[in-house]
């Protein structure tokens, strides 16, 4: 119940070993270089991990551009592939309908020819039907 204090601050205490000042310090010193040491650490291991998330995230803001530029580079050649497509059918088409008039006029010249060379037999026929009719007659 009762605490028995020294009176001199100076005499070493009984229970524990007797430290010299000097030591004291260096103990100290010892202690704070320590925990220096390990704040170092921590604050080399903050650095490593801002450094890695920075370089993750710029990792994965590059995959997303070069996928935007692949994405870009697709929409690009998919538009480029339709004009051609549009471009090429436009010109069938056109070839078609030149193919078709000449066809066209071909038929109505094979037609016409037909007739004329029709009209011409039944003219001659008729010519030669008048001839032996008119030399019967006579």
């Amino acid at each position: 119940m009762f605490a028995i204090q020294e009176k001199d601050a100076k005499k070493p205490s009984r229970d524990l070993p007797s430290i010299v000042p000097s030591q004291e310090i260096l103990i100290r010193k010892k202690q704070r270089d320590v925990l220096y040491a390990d704040i170092r650490q921590l604050n080399d291991s903050i650095r490593t991990e801002k450094r890695n998330a920075a370089e993750a995230a710029e990792a994965k803001r590059q995959k997303f551009l070069k996928k935007q530029e692949d994405l870009m580079r697709e929409i690009s050649q998919k538009e480029q592939d339709g004009k051609d497509r549009e471009e090429r059918i436009k010109m069938e088409t056109m070839d078609m309908e030149r193919r078709y008039e000449t066809d066209i006029k071909e038929k109505m010249n094979s037609h016409r020819n037909e007739l004329v060379e029709r009209q011409n037999d039944q003219n001659e026929k008729i010519a030669a039907d008048h001839n032996r009719y008119m030399e019967l007659e006579a």
